[in-house]
């Protein structure tokens, strides 16, 4: 799994994500929806245990970190975290700025990696 217990602080855990998603040459932030509810969210994916990270933008200030697996029945389980404002003034604006549009503009879009880590003025 991904995360690997609770050693290592949610900040940590995000940064560790988005340091590995930027050094792909193309990641797909997509748009989701269900119900009334919509958001833009990024993931990563390991193959090796079945298992997945993501960071989701819910609008208004809200963003989860999301993990995902297999439990023993094989069914898929999520965890969710609320981030907090001190969390999320740790993400990097490019990040930022890229799921906005995308729950703005309720369409997924494919770019390089890079482009996660960008800083205002960059």
């Amino acid at each position: 799994m991904l995360i690997k217990g609770k050693d290592k602080n949610t900040v940590q855990v995000i940064h560790d994500l988005l340091e590995r998603l930027s050094q792909l040459p193309q990641v797909d932030i997509r748009f989701d929806f269900e119900g009334e509810d919509t958001w833009a969210v990024i993931t990563e994916f390991d193959e090796k245990d079945d298992s997945q990270l993501s960071i989701r933008f819910l609008g208004n200030d809200r963003w989860l970190a999301v993990a995902g697996d297999y439990d023993e029945e094989d069914d898929f389980v999520e965890t969710f975290e609320e981030l907090t404002p001190e969390i999320i003034q740790e993400i990097p604006e490019g990040c930022k700025i890229l799921l906005h549009k995308v729950r703005d503009d309720e369409k997924g879009m494919r770019l390089a990696g890079h482009f996660l880590l960008r800083q205002k003025g960059q």
